[in-house]
């Protein structure tokens, strides 16, 4: 009885019966358990459905998050810059400019993400001396994608150790969630780094991103230098930018955060 009702349902999806207008119909997972139990099926049978119909189901919240994101993307407005920054480099000279704070962010796209029935969270942590947020999208049906980004606590501009922390954290949630939902702002630079490896928006289960190329890296590292040592960029700030297209060794770290101890000297 079990083996014969377990191939009768395993056979469903190939079954088709006419809809309400006179269109084929495929029996979904859950007609296939509903005919399995009224054969009165076992429970191995049972759970082996109930195994498919999870399959289906994570394959149909894929696909409406997939829908849900070109919705989203399709009315999403467009990000204005609305604080100015300005201070004192270490050269003596000022440095300006504006971007788009956070809180900013989150008001101006929050609503159309509702209506397209996503969603946002952090997860932060400290490990090996570094700060790692991971911003999460989740739609409503279940299915999520995430990205995450790290970098050293701020320490810039006398902050204590929680204020240095609470930097990086805001600094990284605002990157994160940008990369994770494909927006941009019209402040957002690359520091020079087109020739890096981009990180895609990982999702669970997904291999951490790869090294930065260490050609790219020495090609890179001048212009770097310079923007520390004009004071547009921090060593942090720097390594925050680079964690969010690649991997860094530790002797790569280590030389980005070399150039402030030089430019403080």
């Amino acid at each position: 009885m079990t083996d014969a009702a377990l191939k009768e349902a395993e056979q469903m999806p190939l079954i088709q019966q006419p809809g309400q207008s006179g269109a084929m119909q495929a029996f979904t997972p859950a007609q296939m358990i509903q005919v399995a139990l009224e054969k009165e099926a076992g429970m191995e049978t049972i759970e082996r459905l109930l195994a498919v119909q999870e399959r289906w189901e994570a394959g149909e919240a894929r696909k409406a998050f997939v829908r849900a994101m070109a919705n989203f993307k399709a009315s999403a407005p467009s990000i204005s810059k609305n604080r100015k920054v300005r201070y004192e480099n270490r050269n003596n000279g000022v440095t300006s400019y504006d971007h788009a704070s956070l809180d900013h962010i989150l008001d101006t796209v929050s609503p159309e993400m509702s209506r397209a029935g996503l969603s946002h969270s952090w997860r932060t942590e400290q490990r090996d001396n570094l700060i790692h947020v991971t911003c999460r999208l989740t739609h409503e049906l279940g299915h999520f994608e995430e990205t995450t980004l790290f970098g050293m606590p701020d320490n810039s501009g006398g902050k204590n150790a929680v204020q240095a922390v609470g930097s990086t954290v805001s600094y990284l949630q605002r990157y994160t969630f940008l990369a994770v939902t494909g927006l941009a702002t019209g402040d957002m630079d690359d520091d020079g780094q087109g020739a890096a490896p981009t990180v895609e928006a990982q999702e669970q289960g997904q291999a951490e991103p790869e090294t930065y190329p260490e050609e790219a890296f020495k090609a890179n590292f001048p212009k770097w230098k310079k923007l520390v040592e004009s004071g547009k960029k921090t060593p942090n700030a720097i390594l925050v930018t680079i964690g969010s297209k690649a991997k860094v060794t530790e002797q790569q770290r280590q030389q980005i955060l070399n150039l402030g101890e030089g430019s403080s000297q």
